[in-house]
């Protein structure tokens, strides 16, 4: 992946307005999309020239609307509201068109997400999806992931059969069971394959199970609502918007300038270059931490790595 040498990479998710008004990203990075949200994706595909952008974009397949709406997931709305969910037919008929999207858009995207939905459809449904995308000749940028529901030896299939070498783990779940994170990544880390964690960005799981790559969503309320993002001795500090924060932004030698109810579009291109600059220095010291610990992504997927096993103090 283009981007950077740090350990741990951190997928910024996007908005069609940070490529288009605001001129932005100014920064070769990693960028997290969603088919859920086509038309703002599609935006961002559409400014990104392959032949000059040196990052990365990871494309979700929008599975966690349909978790949603099937109450599994934490939106607890709709668990009250059967109408809400969707049919077998209208869940095969996403499938097809997100699949049909992906063949159309795969030159600008490095990475995509399977349709996971199989605390839904059930694992052979997704076997089929799966295969639909290998025969397709994208199977190379398919990341399958694995949930709660799902059985070791189907996570082992995943890794032995997944020709991205890439793969994920479902993000943790309000009041249902979490899969062992440790004890998946470690496995890959073994077998040469990356693992991603959805929206596994807090700083406790960080610092504790090293995952090749996390996304986030937190980082866009500095657009949404003008908070401004500082790094500072391991930790990713969050500064309101408000007046009472003047103190704190002189403290850390940030300008006053970036405090403002009105959020011009200067102000969130401002606050936008700020952020992904601070959440790029917690990625680096995610992956210094790692390193210190023995835990080297890079080191282990190339070549000439030898066959070893995790230090005693990291698991």
């Amino acid at each position: 992946m283009g981007g950077g040498a740090s350990m741990t990479k951190i997928f910024l998710a996007s908005m069609d307005t940070a490529f288009k008004q605001y001129k932005y990203p100014l920064l070769p990075n990693r960028y997290f999309l969603s088919y859920f949200y086509k038309r703002n994706t599609e935006a961002v595909l559409t400014a990104v020239n392959p032949a000059t952008f040196k990052g990365c974009i990871f494309c979700d397949s929008g599975a966690h609307s349909f978790f949603g709406s099937y109450g599994i997931f934490d939106n607890i709305s709709y668990k009250k509201d059967a109408a809400k969910k969707a049919t077998p037919k209208e869940i095969e008929e996403y499938f097809e068109r997100y699949f049909s999207w992906i063949l159309k858009w795969q030159d600008k995207i490095n990475y995509f997400a399977e349709l996971d939905l199989q605390e839904i459809v059930g694992i052979r449904k997704v076997m089929e999806w799966r295969k639909r995308f290998m025969a397709a000749g994208v199977g190379n940028k398919m990341v399958m992931a694995t949930h709660t529901g799902d059985t070791w030896k189907d996570f082992v299939w995943m890794l032995d059969n997944s020709e991205s070498r890439f793969v994920a783990t479902q993000g943790l779940r309000q009041g249902l069971p979490n899969l062992n994170h440790k004890k998946y990544v470690k496995e890959a880390y073994m077998e040469r394959v990356r693992v991603h964690g959805f929206a596994m960005t807090k700083r406790e799981i960080l610092e504790n199970i090293p995952f090749y790559s996390v996304d986030s969503s937190s980082w866009t309320s500095c657009w949404k609502f003008g908070t401004v993002f500082k790094y500072e001795k391991g930790r990713l500090r969050r500064i309101a918007n408000a007046p009472s924060s003047t103190k704190r932004l002189m403290k850390f030698g940030m300008g006053t300038d970036l405090l403002g109810a009105a959020r011009s579009r200067e102000e969130v291109r401002h606050k936008a270059l700020r952020a992904e600059i601070e959440w790029r220095l917690y990625e680096e010291y995610i992956g210094s931490l790692w390193r210190s610990r023995g835990v080297d992504w890079e080191e282990r997927l190339s070549n000439n790595s030898p066959t070893r096993k995790y230090s005693e103090q990291v698991y």
